[in-house]
C-alpha cells in the first residue's frame, strides 16, 4: 500500500469550507444524505473498450462533520482511498489535508505503481489545488447568493 499526504490553508472558516466542500462532493452521488453520507455509492464508466465498458465504483467510507470526509474507489484490481481532513488554522482559516492511499493487487500493478509513485505527490498536490480552487469559487458564489437575498 502506498500513502501520500499533502496540505494547504484556505482563508475561510472551517464550517463554511466544510459546508461548501460537501455540496461539491455530493454531486456524483444519486443518494447522498448530508447528515450521514457513509455508504453513499456512485458508479460510472471509467474506460470504454471494444469488449465493453469498464466501471469504477466510489463509496463514502467516513464522515465527521467539519472534520473529515473519505471515499473509497474500486477500479479493476485496485482500491484507492481519498481522505480530506479539515482543521481550524486560526484567524478564520482552515487547513485541509488530503491523504491518498492505494492498494494494488497483482505483479503488473505493483510494477506500474512503482513508476507512478515517483510523481504521486505532485499529482495529489495538483488534485488538492484543483479542489481548493473549486471550493473557493463555491464559497464566493454562496456568499454572493446570500448577499443578494438581503
Amino acid at each position: 500500500m502506498s500513502k501520500f499526504t499533502v496540505n494547504t490553508v484556505i482563508a475561510y472558516p472551517i464550517e463554511e469550507v466544510f459546508g461548501c466542500f460537501i455540496k461539491l462532493a455530493k454531486e456524483p452521488f444519486n443518494k447522498f444524505n448530508e447528515e450521514n453520507p457513509i455508504g453513499a455509492k456512485s458508479k460510472r464508466v471509467a474506460r470504454k473498450t471494444k469488449s465493453g465498458d469498464i466501471y469504477m465504483e466510489t463509496s463514502v467510507t467516513d464522515y465527521i462533520k467539519n472534520e473529515a470526509y473519505e471515499t473509497k474507489t474500486m477500479f479493476l484490481s485496485s482500491e484507492y482511498k481519498s481522505r480530506y481532513e479539515f482543521k481550524d488554522a486560526g484567524d478564520g482559516c482552515t487547513e485541509i489535508l488530503l491523504t491518498e492511499s492505494q492498494d494494488l493487487y497483482g505483479i503488473m500493478n505493483k510494477i506500474g505503481f512503482f513508476f507512478q509513485s515517483l510523481t504521486a505527490k505532485k499529482k495529489i498536490q495538483k488534485k488538492l489545488n484543483g479542489a481548493v480552487e473549486a471550493l473557493e469559487d463555491k464559497i464566493i458564489k454562496e456568499r454572493n447568493k446570500n448577499e443578494n437575498k438581503k
